[in-house]
């Protein structure tokens, strides 16, 4: 008898134990999230963004820095970040925008401001600089000249048959010089003769810019060599 009563309470006692394990696996299933709910819902970029330039040139002479603006809008319930790149080299000139991201809602408008701060002689002249706008699904593509002039005295470098810069503001007064480093002869002459300048290989030329007014050249041998010198008063 005696050992038919601790056979049933050994029999009990396994079963509560099962049970006991049982309930513990469900509880610990419960408490962990299944994978749908660990999974966060990829966000759908609605509509699109629109940007504009608040300038075309920008303006600032060496040492000095500029700051362009650029405004962001939402079209058709955008709302999203949006990442600034410019795609131009600017050499010798340090470039920062005051975010890394901006985020465009459909109900207010978003400023991005970007500061160029010419640092080095190589940074004189004009750069036509190719910017991109971008968010998930939209990209935008536009244009900014900034334009960092020169006085005193100022290189042009001719080399790779281009005149590096081709488009250059001085004040009235600077000296350019024009610095062939190519191994070909190579020329700098004015339509109206102002001035013409032969240069041979690994030679330079200067000369003075003292009337206001924007001035054409070209290189005779090779008249596709054009370059633009602006000159603003003192």
């Amino acid at each position: 008898m005696n050992g038919n009563n601790s056979f049933v309470r050994n029999y009990i006692i396994i079963g509560v134990i099962i049970l006991a394990v049982i309930g513990i696996g469900y509880i610990l299933i419960g408490n962990v999230d299944s994978p749908e709910q660990n999974t966060s819902k990829p966000v759908v970029e609605k509509g699109f963004f629109n940007v504009e330039s608040e300038q075309e040139i920008v303006q600032t002479m060496l040492g000095e820095k500029v700051e362009a603006r650029f405004v962001l809008s939402s079209e058709l319930g955008f709302e999203s970040d949006v990442n600034f790149v410019i795609k131009t080299p600017l050499i010798g000139v340090k470039v920062d925008f005051d975010n890394t991201a901006y985020f465009v809602s459909k109900d207010v408008e978003q400023v991005a401001t970007v500061t160029f701060d010419p640092m080095e002689d190589s940074a004189v002249g004009q750069h036509n600089m190719t910017i991109v706008a971008k968010s998930q699904n939209t990209v935008k593509t536009f244009f900014l000249i900034l334009d960092v002039i020169g006085m005193g005295e100022v290189q042009i470098d001719i080399e790779n048959y281009n005149f590096e810069p081709h488009g250059l503001t001085i004040v009235q007064g600077t000296k350019v010089t024009w610095y062939n480093k190519d191994d070909v002869i190579h020329s700098v002459n004015s339509p109206d003769n102002i001035f013409n300048i032969d240069m041979q290989r690994q030679n330079y030329a200067s000369f003075v810019f003292n009337e206001v007014g924007t001035f054409q050249y070209f290189c005779k041998p090779h008249p596709y060599m054009m370059g633009t010198i602006t000159v603003i008063p003192r």
